[in-house]
């Protein structure tokens, strides 16, 4: 399975120059709790929160008309190819500790976002499937071939 799978149907990004009432409204409006910050030709340069509003925001007791994305985003977003898998994933996402992956086509553009829910959420449903299997020989057959996990080798 692919990230790109896995991704909500439609990505749902912000400008720098955007506010960080925006942000927050176009969050609410989107029922998302991020935003893929892209530039002109919608290649990802950063990620807001609805956490970085808070802190930037309200804990900082800023304007948040007068405080734009930019100001309130992580920038330099680790990416992912959308056609890349859940292993991938994993791997980044231990590596680096972010718990959302923007997900990128050929030419940079940003097409998703992944998010560590969504991952365990695939990986609980793979672990039930195999905890479920006949025997559990699935899992047994795995360890004998020395089945590559996401956390490395079985």
């Amino acid at each position: 399975m692919s990230l790109r799978e896995l991704s909500r149907p439609a990505l749902v990004t912000a400008l720098p120059h955007e506010s960080a009432r925006t942000a927050a409204q176009r969050m609410k409006q989107s029922k998302v709790g991020a935003l893929v910050v892209t530039d002109e030709l919608t290649r990802p340069i950063g990620i807001v929160t609805d956490r970085d509003l808070v802190l930037s925001v309200v804990a900082d007791e800023r304007d948040p008309d007068e405080l734009t994305v930019e100001q309130c985003m992580t920038p330099d977003p680790s990416t992912l190819p959308a056609d890349a898998s859940l292993v991938d994933a994993a791997r980044l996402v231990r590596r680096t500790r972010v718990r959302r992956i923007p997900l990128i086509d050929e030419d940079g553009v940003a097409v998703g976002l992944v998010s560590v829910d969504d991952l365990l959420h695939e990986l609980a449903a793979g672990l039930r499937f195999a905890a479920e299997a006949p025997g559990r020989g699935y899992l047994e057959e795995g360890r004998r071939r020395g089945t590559q996990s996401v956390f490395g080798k079985e």
